[in-house]
């Protein structure tokens, strides 16, 4: 009986080694696929459509919360509870709000969650000045002081731990991020309300004697300014205040007794003691011409304000 006749082993696949890919020399990079060139048209910039940027600000209880009220459909992320005995003066009825807000995480994904601000609706953030806090909280818990040795790293205790102004460096950044959450509402027609307490800050003059002016209460020195950022962005900045208030001060004191009429108003020109500004209302003016810088507030029901920004004939 013939031997089977043996069949020729298969030659194995040659194996191909990519070849690596060299290093980057020091201090160079690597040049980016180039990006198609876009197309760009020109058309009128109207802002149809989106939403308003407001921030109303003044004193514990002068009626902050009330006047963000009466926004068109507000719905509150209250991040302290001020707002919880709050109702809305024209429906006597307490204002919406999102429950649950404990972090700043929380708040930017509740602005980030689909159909919860929806179009025509007012986002609230009641109060700003409290959210600043929990931005702290936030850089504290997230960016490190500095490494030591292999994986190890070293959070820092509070925000001079981090090294002359860096603190103030990294909540300012953390504002930046909160910013442009809220832009994304704005395009999408939603207003953005923000309540913010009071401060007074100096105010360098390269013309004359610093002076002192009043502000939203956020971060501010000359290097890194949370409160400008935030100003900046801002369409509107509300000053709620009283109409009239004096001092008097004695020959012999240099502190004085402050007295006023008590009449509130909302502030939406600015001048040198306090801050304020408005992108629309300079269209309007009062009976004699001079251009709206003041707004009624003395009943708290009253929602004047709300009709100049959000009625563009100024009825």
């Amino acid at each position: 009986m013939p031997a089977p006749k043996m069949q020729p082993l298969e030659t194995p696949p040659k194996r191909t080694v990519p070849k690596p890919t060299p290093p980057p020399k020091p201090g160079g990079r690597t040049a980016a696929a180039p990006k198609p060139t876009r197309t760009f048209k020109v058309s009128p910039w109207t802002g149809e459509g989106e939403g308003e940027k407001i921030i109303a600000y003044g004193d514990t209880g002068i009626g902050k919360t009330t006047l963000m009220s009466m926004l068109p459909n507000p719905i509150f992320i209250g991040v302290d509870d001020g707002g919880r005995r709050i109702v809305n003066p024209k429906t006597d009825k307490p204002v919406d709000h999102v429950p649950g807000i404990d972090t700043f995480e929380d708040v930017r994904a509740a602005i980030h969650q689909p159909n919860l601000f929806p179009a025509g609706s007012s986002c609230v953030i009641d109060t700003l000045t409290r959210v600043e806090v929990l931005a702290e909280r936030f850089v504290l818990d997230t960016i490190p002081k500095a490494s030591k040795g292999k994986g190890a790293v070293v959070l820092a205790k509070n925000l001079k731990d981090y090294g002359y102004n860096e603190g103030s460096s990294h909540v300012r950044d953390t504002f930046r991020m909160l910013l442009q959450d809220l832009d994304t509402l704005v395009r999408r027609g939603v207003n953005v309300g923000m309540i913010c307490q009071e401060q007074a800050i100096t105010v360098a003059n390269p013309e004359g004697s610093d002076y002192l002016r009043a502000c939203p209460r956020l971060h501010h020195d000359k290097q890194y300014s949370t409160m400008l950022e935030v100003c900046e962005w801002a369409d509107h900045i509300l000053r709620v205040g009283y109409l009239r208030t004096m001092v008097d001060i004695e020959a012999d004191r240099s502190v004085g007794k402050a007295q006023s009429d008590a009449t509130r108003a909302i502030f939406v020109g600015g001048a040198q003691d306090f801050l304020a500004k408005s992108r629309t209302l300079g269209l309007f003016v009062d009976d004699d011409g001079s251009p709206v810088s003041c707004v009624s507030f003395a009943n708290p029901a009253d929602g004047t304000i709300w009709e100049y920004i959000f009625d563009q004939e100024g009825e």
